[in-house]
């Protein structure tokens, strides 16, 4: 099993940029590029966030281990949904798990960083708690959707 081209790209580009924000088309491969990303990126406490409907469905945790049957994808790799973060219960949690790599898969949902919790949470952390964490964030929204 190889990486297709886009796949490629989006490990050189977050390698060499530490980071990266990609819209790729609905079964494009991003849950093989945010399998790889903690070990391209070298992160010890990798943070998967997305959709609830993903973790209720258990859909993120299964298309994970049917790619660790090909690929080395880390266990450290925690998931987290964007409604969990966006709680008050929950305030602190990127503090508190301290985070060296975020990916937000349906990154979109993250877009308002001055009204929205959950990327409020991000955007504070990234820029004043945790600067030296990296960012990659997936989309297969259309571009005109996402930015």
């Amino acid at each position: 099993m190889s990486l297709w081209p886009i796949q490629s790209w989006a490990a050189l580009e977050m390698g060499e940029l530490r980071g990266l924000f990609a819209s790729i088309r609905v079964s494009g491969g991003k849950t093989l590029i945010t399998g790889i990303a903690p070990t391209v990126l070298d992160a010890k406490r990798p943070l998967l966030i997305v959709p609830a409907n993903m973790i209720k469905s258990g859909q993120t945790e299964a298309a994970l281990e049917d790619l660790r049957l090909h690929w080395y994808i880390p266990r450290e790799l925690k998931i987290v949904s964007y409604s969990k973060l966006g709680t008050l219960k929950h305030a602190d949690f990127l503090e508190g798990y301290a985070p060296d790599l975020i990916i937000a898969d349906e990154a979109q949902k993250i877009r308002n960083i001055y009204e929205a919790a959950c990327a409020i949470k991000v955007r504070r952390y990234l820029e004043e708690i945790n600067p030296a964490c990296a960012f990659i964030g997936l989309s297969g929204t259309d571009r005109k959707s996402v930015v």
